[in-house]
């Protein structure tokens, strides 16, 4: 670990016989850049407020998906063995179920807003198959999500501009039951029951 340090100037954090220790890079009295086991630190300007962003692989969910036993497709993505699915598509897909829920967008607040018991409003993008599904990059969610008005944390990565959410996450928020058939490679989302899983 490197850090910055009153006194030194820039340390590189290393275990020693102790399990501490630290080496001086860089001395703020001198200006001068150390050289360690034949490394140096070569930086105009180091910055210690960068944001590095998190960037994943999202490959294309390959499992079948049954709703209340029957096929339906959805553009989804396993990301770290967990999937990923757009609120909008989930929403459309239960539209005609008593788990409806409208989902909005809140531009000026950089949010999406889930309200339940609230019909659905499709905006035309709805369970829309892309031609040719790769594996992409996602990148962790900044947008803010609230359920029924309270700001709640999710799960959620961007990958093509829009947002995917986990599935097992988001079943749960909306009291419906996910189940996983190993053996079929098969997602149940099962809308008539929800054991809390």
């Amino acid at each position: 670990m490197i850090s910055a340090d009153t006194d030194w100037g820039l340390l590189a954090h290393t275990p020693d016989n102790s399990g501490y220790g630290a080496n001086i890079l860089y001395s703020k009295s001198n200006g001068k850049l150390y050289e360690k086991n034949g490394f140096q630190l070569f930086k105009e300007k180091v910055s210690f407020n960068k944001k590095y962003i998190l960037t994943l692989l999202a490959n294309p969910t390959i499992s079948k998906v049954l709703l209340n036993q029957k096929a339906i497709s959805f553009e989804a993505y396993n990301i770290s063995g967990e999937n990923y699915f757009k609120l909008r598509d989930l929403a459309k897909a239960v539209s005609a179920t008593d788990k409806k829920f409208e989902v909005s967008w809140d531009g000026t607040h950089n949010a999406i807003n889930i309200t339940t018991n609230k019909a659905y409003t499709p905006d035309g993008g709805e369970l829309v198959i892309s031609e040719h599904t790769t594996t992409k990059k996602a990148t962790p969610s900044e947008s803010k999500l609230y359920f029924n008005g309270k700001e709640t944390q999710l799960t959620a990565y961007e990958i093509d501009g829009s947002n995917y959410y986990k599935l097992r996450e988001i079943a749960k928020l909306i009291n419906i039951n996910v189940t996983w058939d190993g053996t079929s490679n098969t997602i149940g989302i099962n809308i008539d029951s929800y054991n809390g899983q």
